[in-house]
């Protein structure tokens, strides 16, 4: 919608892995509708905050949270959708693939593997309003939430 309401500026995506298998099906629509924008991935192979509630407030029991990185294959995924895919493995080569999608008319998917101990900040505890979102660790080891 962005992109559409403001085709003149670039529209980046910044999608966790979870959350962009929520939401591919709308690569079809950009190839489709010749809508180009940038989506980046942030990869940690888990459904982040999720398993970022269950590692913080039920005792690090998982259930149905590790995604198994690399499955689906979010390059080829994108390529099956007709846009332009990357996984950069250094700073160097992000940089490079996301100068090259800044300057193609196509919808480009970098798939960014991060760590899977990464922080998910911000976020709001299971069960409480979005105005008891926590943005500081911090807040959680000393009682917050």
């Amino acid at each position: 919608g962005a992109k559409v309401a403001k085709p003149s500026c670039v529209v980046v995506d910044i999608d966790g892995d979870g959350s962009f298998l929520m939401t591919e099906r709308e690569l079809a629509t950009s190839v489709i509708a010749e809508i180009p924008v940038i989506v980046v991935i942030l990869n940690d192979g888990w459904l982040g905050m999720v398993k970022y509630w269950q590692d913080l407030f039920y005792g690090r029991k998982y259930c149905a949270t590790c995604l198994k990185r690399g499955c689906p294959d979010f390059v080829k995924l994108a390529e099956a959708y007709g846009a332009n895919a990357a996984r950069p493995q250094s700073l160097e080569e992000f940089s490079k693939a996301f100068r090259e999608a800044m300057s193609s008319d196509r919808t480009t998917v970098i798939d960014v593997w991060i760590r899977p101990d990464e922080p998910v900040l911000p976020f709001a505890p299971p069960g409480k309003p979005l105005t008891e979102t926590i943005i500081d660790l911090k807040e959680v080891r000393r009682g917050g939430s």
